[in-house]
């Protein structure tokens, strides 16, 4: 054979190969990789062959789309867009987009279009085709792109390259991009795949979930539907027809008839034609919403996870165009979800309240760790418990990255309503929810075994037990001087023996009992009763005067804020003078101020103090309450990072002066109620002022000194980490967070345990959540119903909460979802779902604080008063709802929030 007939012969190989790898029909091709035909296609031949009707079609792998992507990596725009900053982004997408559709087919990309067209013609009678972009990054757990790409219908085969080359160059719009900065994925490596799909010439269409996306409800159907083609209804160019529908017995919940202000039908020739009749008329019958509904639930056993769909109906067939996993619900444990049609439970999640305030799942161990403090907690108060393990017996539930509180056995113990009244002050959006809960509904039936006669017979022991703390709480109102003195020695003891030399070589077990628990007396019988005191007195104080002030606001205001020696505001106010210390130069980069601190090359004065604010607040950091997370002492770079966002800032405000004139206006205050109170109640005043003196400042005391302990433990669970890693046992020494204590134990005597598999165990539930949960519930319950408090009226651009503390200031806003994801320019107001003190470093350049989740005593809330910040909680939706750089006035007497511009 010549050479040029070998030459001939590999063109032609070369050519078949590329056709074929280029060309995916469906039916009849089930195992094609999603990295090959991309999201939506990789759906549509799973469904295909689950046998659903799926309208046929050929899917344009992304090897048909290489040599486009090779031709689009070379251009300056491309190159630029890799590296330039999202506000570039506009102009060089714009430019990129007009060179993909200049973009022309080379001899194998045309013969493959060739054989794309046989392909469809031996497949169906259809002369027209609905062409479709799929990514392989799209219609994935936790990353839907709906709406980010393009779909063309009414396209025939002749003008399908066009339609092609424009589903190619979507891949370049900004949205998309910007999407994918959104859920940090890879934008240097754009795929693409095409699907040329027989076209439904539907008579209705629309989109289906198999949970209401609204509440989270598991059990609940919601479809929305017009006339004509579902881009109407995907696009949002309309208003459709609405309904939920119960899944279980198929009956109706809710049904909505849309405006439907326009449909859109593709005739004959492919043109489409736009009509406005039939808009009072509901376009589903029963007995379709009941097909609609079947088909959701279908798919969704089918997949194993929530799904929205695309459906259309043409001449009474009902056809499923497209499923993807719901990419933003809050999935339950198998251990808390009760199965469809059970009497439901109802849950509060403690980790947003009392104290914790993580938004975010809780590691294994976390979770582990904390299951053990509260079981020793209730051990000590009570003496021994042999209660029921059972789910529907537990009083706390640690499980699926959270902490829950069983609300439907504590509805044993008190009424929706009353635990509203207990909830108010912590978080006002639960007490809010609460207070609209139907005990009926989900009260346990049967009284769980602590609730009953045999625990109220071991209360006088749990006094006696109890004593310590007791005595800590009471004693402070009887003698509030001499019990502060003799308060704060122990309280200094106390620290200093948790931050002295420990015992790290001592087994898990040994070190667990030694130092975490016998600290945990001390901190239960000191610390925790120390706080109540000064609360008490405030509030009593507060209206005891509130009479001789009722006239004056401001002062009455003044009485509620400005407690000197609160940890947390110190920890702020310690960085706030690291940053002014490091204003001096402004060159340095994280990295360089990283090495630079690490190696002593800053200033004399910055690396005292950074010595200073490592030995007394190294044991705190963002989400401190996870075991697994690091600490400023464990990442140094995440305070140096902090702190650099503030001396970029370059402000001259100084939060010290602001927290030490909170303190001189409360004095002041003070000063006058005395004066107007009469002498029995100017005694009294006095009496509560000197226990507010000596007691309010304490208020994060107690979790300052858990955190001592639990930063000790990390210590120690971090060695074990390293060591098992070290021993081959362990991927890398973190995967230790990911594994309850008991294995752990188990693991330092027994070489046989797989600890891998069981770290994975613990992770996957995790990733689950990271993938589908932006924020999380405060109540729901065991079908995923999330529960919230009904919306105070308001009007347009303004939103209602609850003022915490009080001041009106305009700014622009910043809507942060963690303290270090960008930084807060000096006069921005920062707003938040929730915080917790390793954000307050940051406080010290806002102008105002806005909260979702809270209530009067968590702590952004007394951070902003001791810094005299406005400040406003309870406003669901806010931190979704407001854009960066949108103007807002701040009202944190009135609760308001107002959209200016």
């Amino acid at each position: 054979m010549s050479a040029s007939n070998v030459d001939s012969v590999e063109i032609v190989v070369d050519l078949a190969v590329f056709i074929a790898a280029s060309i995916v029909p469906f039916p009849g091709s089930e195992g094609a990789a999603l990295e090959q035909v991309g999201g939506k296609a990789h759906s549509l031949l799973l469904l295909t062959a689950l046998g659903f009707n799926v309208p046929p079609g050929v899917v344009l792998t992304t090897h048909f789309f290489e040599p486009w992507i090779t031709t689009m990596a070379l251009t300056i725009a491309w190159q630029t867009l890799t590296h330039a900053r999202s506000t570039q982004w506009p102009a060089l997408c714009q430019l990129l987009k007009q060179q993909a559709l200049a973009l022309q087919l080379n001899a194998a990309q045309t013969a493959a279009i060739i054989a794309l067209k046989q392909q469809l013609a031996v497949m169906t009678d259809a002369s027209l085709f609905a062409v479709r972009s799929s990514s392989p990054q799209e219609d994935r757990l936790g990353a839907s792109f709906a709406g980010g790409y393009e779909t063309y219908i009414g396209i025939a085969l002749p003008d399908c390259v066009d339609a092609i080359r424009r589903c190619f160059a979507s891949m370049f719009d900004e949205r998309v991009l910007a999407y994918k900065a959104l859920k940090k994925l890879d934008l240097s490596k754009p795929r693409m795949a095409v699907v040329v799909q027989a076209q439904v010439h539907s008579d209705v269409a629309g989109v289906a979930f198999s949970l209401n996306p609204l509440n989270n409800d598991y059990d609940e159907a919601v479809i929305d539907a017009n006339w004509g083609q579902g881009e109407t209804v995907v696009g949002g160019e309309v208003d459709p027809d609405h309904w939920v529908i119960d899944k279980l017995n198929g009956a109706l919940i809710e049904a909505r008839i849309g405006k439907k202000q326009l449909s859109r039908h593709v005739a004959a020739d492919g043109t489409l034609r736009e009509r406005s009749d039939r808009q009072q008329e509901p376009c589903l019958t029963s007995k379709a919403l009941a097909e609609i509904t079947l088909l959701l639930s279908r798919v969704e056993t089918q997949l194993q996870h929530p799904v929205d769909i695309e459906w259309a109906i043409a001449d009474g067939a009902l056809f499923l165009l497209q499923a993807r996993p719901v990419s933003a619900f809050v999935p339950l444990p198998n251990a808390l979800t009760t199965q469809p049609g059970q009497r439901r439970r109802l849950y509060m999640d403690l980790a947003l309240s009392s104290g914790f305030t993580i938004n975010a799942p809780i590691s294994v161990l976390g979770l582990d760790v904390f299951r053990a403090l509260f079981g020793d907690f209730a051990q000590r108060a009570f003496g021994p418990l042999n209660f029921s393990s059972k789910p529907e017996d537990a009083l706390l539930l640690f499980d699926g990255g959270r902490m829950y509180l069983d609300l439907s056995n504590t509805m044993w113990l008190a009424s929706p309503r009353i635990l509203a009244k207990k909830m108010a002050v912590a978080d006002i959006l639960v007490a809010r929810a609460l207070e609209h809960v139907d005990s009926r509904l989900y009260k346990s039936p049967k009284r769980p075994s602590w609730a009953g006669i045999k625990m109220l017979a071991r209360v006088p022991g749990a006094w006696w037990r109890l004593r310590g703390l007791i005595g800590t709480f009471v004693l402070p109102f009887l003698a509030p001087q001499r019990m502060q003195r003799k308060i704060s020695q122990q309280l200094v003891a106390y620290e200093r023996s948790l931050i002295e030399e420990v015992e790290f070589s001592l087994p898990l077990q040994r070190f667990f009992d030694d130092h975490v628990r016998a600290h945990l007396s001390t901190l239960l019988n000191l610390s925790t009763p120390s706080v109540g005191p000064g609360v008490i007195a405030v509030k009593a104080f507060t209206q005891l005067a509130s009479s001789l002030l009722a006239k004056d606001e401001d002062l009455l205001d003044r009485l509620d804020r400005g407690f000197a020696g609160n940890v947390v505001v110190a920890m702020s106010l310690h960085m706030h003078r690291l940053a002014k210390l490091l204003q001096a130069d402004q060159s340095m980069d994280l990295e360089q101020l990283i090495a630079a601190c690490k190696q002593g090359r800053l200033s004399e004065a910055f690396m005292t103090n950074w010595k200073e604010f490592m030995q007394q607040h190294g044991h705190r950091g963002p989400m401190e309450m996870d075991l697994a997370q690091p600490r400023y002492g464990d990442a140094p770079a995440i305070a140096l990072q902090q702190i650099l966002g503030l001396s970029q800032a370059n402000s001259d405000h100084d939060p010290t002066l602001s927290a030490l004139e909170q303190i001189a206006r409360r004095r002041e205050a003070v000063t006058i109620v005395l004066q107007r109170a009469g002498p029995i109640r100017r005694a009294l005043l006095k009496h509560l002022h000197r226990i507010i003196e000596g007691f309010s400042g304490l208020r994060d005391t107690p979790k300052h000194h858990l955190l001592l302990i639990l930063h000790r433990l990390r210590q120690r669970i971090v060695l074990e980490g390293e060591r098992l890693y070290t021993a081959g046992r362990l991927d890398h020494p973190t995967q230790v967070f990911d594994l309850p204590m008991a294995a752990l134990l188990q693991a330092e005597t027994d070489s046989t345990l797989d600890l891998r598999q069981l770290s994975t165990q613990g992770q996957e539930f995790a990733e689950k959540l990271a993938a589908h949960v932006v924020n999380f519930p405060p109540l729901i319950d065991s079908r995923g119903r999330i529960h919230r408090a009904p919306r105070s009226p308001q009007r347009e651009g303004e939103w209602a909460g609850i003022g915490l503390s009080s001041g009106i200031v305009s700014g622009r806003a910043r809507t942060l979802r963690s303290p270090h994801e960008k930084p807060l320019l000096k006069g921005e107001i920062l707003i938040a779902y929730t915080t917790d003190p390793g954000w307050t470093p940051i406080f010290a350049n806002a102008a105002a604080v806005v909260l979702e989740i809270g209530g009067a005593l968590q702590h952004g809330a007394v951070v902003a008063r001791e810094l005299g910040l406005p400040c406003v909680a309870g406003i669901e939706g806010i931190s979704a709802a407001i854009q960066d750089g949108q103007m807002l006035e701040v009202d944190g007497g009135a609760g308001l929030v107002r959209v200016l511009r």
